[in-house]
This record gives C-alpha cells, structure tokens and sequence, in this order.
C-alpha cells in the first residue's frame, strides 16, 4: 500500500467567491470556507478543521456562489476576516510543520498566498502545497486507469464514494482524503 512520506499531513479545500470576477482584477478569488483534513501517512483522519471567512470583496459572492456551496451571505457577514482567523488555520497545520495537499493544488495555493499578502501577513507555511491529483493520477495509472475527466466528482464516483452534494471546503477535503485511500489499498487495479 502507498502511504504517504511524511507522518502526518493536511489536506485542504477553499471555497471562494466568483473566480471568473476575480481574474478581472488580475488576482485569485477571496476565500469564503477553508477546510482541512489532518491525516497520518497511511490517510486515516486524525483532525478536521472547518471556518467561515468574510470576503474582501463581498459582491462577488454573489447567487451563484450561494446555490453552488449553500453557505448564504448571512454566514458571511458574521464570519471573521482572514486577518482574525488565519492564526487557527495555521495552528492546525502546524506553521511550518505539516506538508499542504489539495486536489487543485495551483488554484488552493494561490487563493492563500493571495489572502495572506492582502492582509500583510507573511505566509507562514513552509511548503507549496502537493497536488494531490497529481499523486492521484500517478498511482491510478499504474493500475491502469485512464479518465477523461479527473474533477474530484468523477473520480469520487468512479471509486464509488460519494460526491458532495454542495462544494463545501470540509467535505471536499475529506473526499480527496478518501480517493487518495482508494488509490492507496488497489492490488489488483481497476474493475
């Protein structure tokens, strides 16, 4: 079975407000829900982290935001900034301690890099992120699996694990926990 390098590590998810208006201001998405997943190296689940975090620029969570991920605008207007959370989401990785996964690992990274220049924080994790799609993919094609598509619902579904009804950053990150397990115990490849 693969098992990840590292003792322990965290797999995290962002939800964010309309990407598409954020690229016309030249940078990412504010960060709406960040979730994580603290995993030992053979992916069993030890720790969840789940926070609400008020947008920068609150118009761009807008109804569409709204209906893909469930989380209202009222959840937001109560939320902390990123400036008075940021410490809890970095305690739970242990600073520079814990090595960062996501299954979009380009677009997750960037969205905190972006976040924390923002708030005049200094980024305060040691590692790039690994894009667990990328492990994923490897592993998966030894088996020889090949897919047209590899959205984290696709792959959940091809794996037989339950897609998320909402794009919600903990159940997102707990998916991608349970793909890369999936990947991890094949013997015997694909059906």
């Amino acid at each position: 079975m693969f098992c990840l390098p590292d003792r322990q590590a965290v797999v995290v998810d962002i939800e964010t407000t309309e990407a598409s208006l954020s690229e016309l201001r030249g940078g990412f998405p504010d960060p709406v829900e960040i979730g994580a997943v603290k995993i030992d190296s053979e992916f069993s689940v030890l720790d969840r982290f789940s926070c609400f975090v008020q947008p920068q620029h609150f118009s761009e969570f807008d109804e569409f935001c709204e209906e893909l991920t469930g989380i209202s605008s009222a959840d937001l207007e109560q939320a902390k900034t990123w400036r008075e959370c940021w410490k809890d989401f970095a305690d739970f990785t242990s600073y520079q301690g814990l090595r960062l996964l996501s299954w979009n690992s380009s677009f997750d990274y960037g969205v905190l890099r972006q976040v924390y220049a923002n708030s005049g924080i200094t980024y305060p994790h040691r590692h790039p992120f690994i894009c667990a799609l990328s492990v994923v993919y490897g592993l998966a094609g030894i088996y020889g699996y090949r897919a047209r598509n590899w959205s984290l619902k696709d792959v959940c579904e091809r794996f037989g694990i339950l897609p998320e009804k909402r794009h919600r950053a903990l159940t997102g990150a707990m998916r991608c926990v349970e793909v890369m397990r999936a990947v991890a115990e094949l013997e015997d490849g694909f059906e």
